[in-house]
């Protein structure tokens, strides 16, 4: 949080002031300059505008029992992936109290257990067993970390993005240190989390390596690459035998430089054996 770049030193201040308050704190940005005089209201605004924008600071609107709008404000010491913003319009009612041109009341919680995925559109999916894994892999992460814990919604939407780790070649457990490994000390949405994390550390495809079978027969020469058992042509009488690669000869079988070579070192020899 303290090194997002993204963030200017103000923003970053702010943050941390913001966290440091008791949930529910009634807080807007006159009141964050008054207590914050060299920055002023404009520097303030400017910074709460750098925090939304890099999803520390996330607001949600919705209407209560009573048909009032209410805005909802969390603040993070995680990013926390943005999701595209709904169609749906509220219906009609009496309009909320808040002012216009402030922040509602912070609530660190408020956040807590939302049901939201990242906006990128999913991997391709068909039943496979990349995705089944997936499945069992992220409803088996509140046992690794009881703020892991997802729903069975939030899972099914969010396999097929893990699947697609397990597609490039990644193990589960290099998956699960992915997700489990360097949780913030708060965890306010585990589906925000581990979506986000899904999207941001999706690693590079590995390289596939070919393996062949072995030739069944006396041969044991390796099998075509689309046959995984039985014997090879040449073992079926179905094409000639190959010539058997060439290995190295004895001292008897050199020509020209080698054989002189070799002549030399065993005169040499003989003279040390009389000696």
């Amino acid at each position: 949080m303290l090194r997002d770049s993204r963030l200017s030193f103000t923003a970053r201040g702010i943050l941390v002031y913001l966290l440091s308050l008791p949930d529910g704190a009634d807080i807007d940005v006159r009141k964050l300059a008054d207590r914050h005089p060299r920055v002023g209201r404009r520097g303030v605004q400017s910074a709460v505008d750098e925090l939304i924008a890099a999803g520390y600071y996330v607001r949600r609107t919705r209407r209560d029992d009573h048909g009032r709008l209410r805005t909802e404000t969390f603040v993070t010491d995680t990013p926390q992936v943005r999701v595209a913003a709904s169609d749906h319009q509220p219906g009609t009612g009496d309009p909320g109290t808040q002012a216009a041109g402030t922040l509602p009341s912070v609530d660190k919680n408020s956040g807590k257990n939302e049901d939201k995925t990242p906006p990128a559109s999913p991997p391709r999916e068909g039943g496979d067993e990349h995705l089944t894994q997936a499945s069992r892999l992220l409803a088996r992460l509140a046992a690794v970390d009881s703020r892991l814990r997802l729903s069975g919604k939030q899972v099914t939407a969010l396999a097929p993005f893990a699947a697609e780790w397990l597609r490039r070649g990644a193990t589960v457990a290099e998956l699960t240190d992915a997700l489990c490994q360097g949780l913030p000390t708060r965890v306010y949405s585990a589906a925000r989390l581990v979506g986000d994390r899904l999207h941001r550390k999706l690693p590079d495809p590995r390289r596939q390596w070919q393996s062949y079978a072995d030739c069944a027969g006396d041969c044991g020469r390796p099998l075509p690459a689309n046959q995984d058992q039985g014997i090879c042509a040449a073992c079926a009488g179905l094409a000639p035998t190959p010539e058997p690669t060439p290995t190295p000869g004895s001292a008897a079988d050199l020509t020209g430089a080698g054989a002189q070579l070799v002549a030399s070192i065993r005169a040499r020899r003989a003279l040390t054996a009389r000696a």
